[in-house]
C-alpha cells in the first residue's frame, strides 16, 4: 500500500528508527485496535520469552554451579509510579521485597513518594 508516495515500509522504518515517538504521540495508541487473537498470539509470545528467560536463567546458575539463596523480586500492591504503573513524574512510596528461597522476604529497596510540581 502507498499514500502519494510513502510505503508502509517507508512508516515502519521511520518508526523504528524514532525511539520515542509513542511517548511523545501517545494518543495515536488509542486508535490501535487488536482483536482477541491479536492479544492472545501477542500475550503467548511474551510469556514464551518470559520463560525462555527463566530457564536461560536457571541454565546459566546450573553451568556455574551456584546455588541462588533468593526466589525472585515483588512489589506488592502495584503503587503508582513502580515499574509498569508509571503516571508522569509522580510515584507514591513504595518497597521492593527481595523473596529468598525459604519463602520468606526482606526490604531489598524503598522508593520515596515523589510529586510532580506543574508550573
Amino acid at each position: 500500500m502507498s499514500i502519494q508516495g510513502i510505503t508502509e515500509q517507508d512508516i515502519a522504518n521511520y518508526l523504528a528508527n524514532t525511539p520515542g515517538f509513542f511517548e511523545r504521540h501517545a494518543e495515536l495508541l488509542g486508535a490501535v485496535q487488536l482483536t482477541r487473537r491479536d492479544a492472545s498470539v501477542a500475550f503467548g509470545w511474551s510469556l514464551f520469552n518470559w520463560i525462555a528467560d527463566v530457564f536461560c536463567l536457571l541454565f546459566a546458575c546450573w553451568a556455574i554451579g551456584a546455588h541462588p539463596s533468593i526466589a525472585g523480586i515483588a512489589v506488592p500492591g502495584m503503587p503508582m509510579g513502580s515499574p509498569g504503573m508509571e503516571m508522569g513524574d509522580t510515584r507514591d512510596a513504595y518497597d521492593v521485597l527481595l523473596v529468598l528461597a525459604d519463602g520468606s522476604s526482606r526490604i531489598y529497596q524503598s522508593y520515596a513518594s515523589k510529586t510532580s510540581v506543574k508550573s
